[in-house]
């Protein structure tokens, strides 16, 4: 009766602690799964912001070279323009001279 009454509290205790281990491991992966989600949120929210930054980068760069390429396209009209408008003014003068 003794040895009847140790092995069914040897059995209770054995099924206790395998029932709290495999509880503390369902408790552990379950933490792990929410850790790994969370985890792989934070990282595609990083990564859409980040890709958001670049092209808001690349707008205001565009933007901020715009004048830069517009005077570079167009050249120097000031001296253009001095230059054509000497020469109108010289063209004129030498008409002028030519019929006096």
């Amino acid at each position: 009766m003794f040895n009847t009454v140790r092995d069914t509290i040897s059995s209770v205790i054995n099924n206790a602690i395998g029932w709290f281990n495999s509880f503390k491991s369902n408790v552990q992966s379950a933490f792990e799964s929410v850790k790994s989600t969370i985890h792989s949120a934070v990282e595609s929210v990083k990564t859409r912001f980040e890709a958001i930054k670049a092209s808001i980068d690349k707008v205001v760069s565009w933007f901020s070279s715009l004048p830069s390429r517009i005077l570079s396209a167009i050249g120097n009209v000031g001296s253009i323009l001095y230059d054509a408008g000497h020469s109108i003014i010289q063209g004129l003068l030498d008409g002028i001279n030519a019929k006096w």
